[in-house]
Formats: structure tokens, C-alpha cells, sequence
């Protein structure tokens, strides 16, 4: 008898924990990506929330194909008040695992670099499908030189400007459910 109270015990406690992580929300995100030499660097602030507050183990993703460098100047830290998140890559670094306390509306910013040995880059997006429902609002913006030719986009960019010596593409999706990664090809000059 006591063995059976203890695996009901023990289930509810999974259940409980499987329910509460299912609150957690991710609901939008604002990027900007910059091309500079070989150089790609993303910076991002992602919009979770969950009704109850709670700590939430979540994982970001790298692009991790061969022609993509480990990920360098990598930092996590929360958007409103500037404090560090502490971040632990797996094994081959194609992942960072961190855990951010949520209420909400808890903005979380994530930058990184990765030197690029083609003139291609990339940025995940698909992980979107794993929440179950789409981005209530992905904005993203490219920046790079304007001696960099874009051979190909995979998002057709809205408009594009030139400031000085940059030209910047803007991208703005509501209700978005990628159906493939941001992906560019480019040549130089």
C-alpha cells in the first residue's frame, strides 16, 4: 500500500511540474541581425510570459551547420533590469540551457556572434513550432554594409533604407508561424 502512495505521489508531482511548464508563453520577439565582414551577431529581446510567476528552464539554439563557427560573446540577461542570466551550453555548443524567473511579462535579451566560413547566415526560427501557437509578433531587422550584395532571402525583406554607409531590411509578422529558418546568402564588393 505504501508503494502505490508513493508512485500517486510520485505522478502527481510529474503532472504538477509538466502543467506548470506548459504556462510558460513565448509571445514575441524583436531581432536585429548584423552582417559585418564574416562576422554574423544576433541580438534579440523575446517577450515571455506566464499567468503565474514561476522559474522556467528554457533552451536557445544555435545554428550549428559546418559552416557556422561555435557561438562567441554570447549573454542572456533580463531586458528591463539588466541583470546577468547565468547560461550553460551543452556539450557541442549548439544550445545554451538557462533558467528566467517569469511573471506576465518578462523580456529576456540574447545576443551572440558566430564567424561565418561561407557567405551565408542563419537564424532559427522553427524551434517556434515546438510552443504550439505562433508569435504574436516577430519583428527583425538585417544591417549590414552597403557593399554587401543579399543574393537570396529566405523572408522577402518589407522595405530597406540606406543610412550613411549601411543599408538596413525590416521584416514585421504578426500572428507568425515560421515555416522555414531566416536564412541569407551574400556577396561582397
Amino acid at each position: 500500500m505504501r508503494k502505490i502512495a508513493l508512485m500517486v505521489c510520485s505522478l502527481l508531482s510529474l503532472t504538477a511540474l509538466l502543467y506548470a511548464q506548459k504556462k510558460l508563453c513565448f509571445e514575441e520577439e524583436e531581432l536585429t541581425f548584423v552582417l559585418d565582414k564574416d562576422v554574423f551577431t544576433v541580438q534579440g529581446v523575446y517577450q515571455f510570459s506566464s499567468p503565474e510567476e514561476g522559474v522556467f528552464n528554457i533552451q536557445y539554439p544555435f545554428p550549428s551547420d559546418s559552416i557556422y563557427s561555435k557561438p562567441f560573446d554570447v549573454a542572456v540577461r533580463y531586458f528591463n533590469t539588466g541583470k546577468v542570466i547565468d547560461f550553460k551550453p551543452d556539450r557541442n555548443f549548439q544550445n545554451i540551457h538557462f533558467k528566467s524567473l517569469v511573471n506576465k511579462d518578462t523580456p529576456v535579451f540574447i545576443q551572440y556572434s558566430q564567424s561565418l566560413k561561407a557567405q551565408k547566415a542563419k537564424y532559427i526560427l522553427l524551434t517556434t513550432k515546438y510552443w504550439n501557437v505562433p508569435l504574436k509578433r516577430s519583428s527583425f531587422k538585417l544591417v549590414t554594409d552597403t557593399s554587401t550584395v543579399i543574393r537570396s532571402f529566405s523572408y522577402e525583406p518589407e522595405k530597406q533604407i540606406v543610412v550613411g554607409n549601411q543599408k538596413i531590411y525590416f521584416w514585421t509578422k504578426e500572428q507568425f508561424w515560421p515555416q522555414k529558418d531566416f536564412e541569407i546568402e551574400f556577396d561582397r564588393k
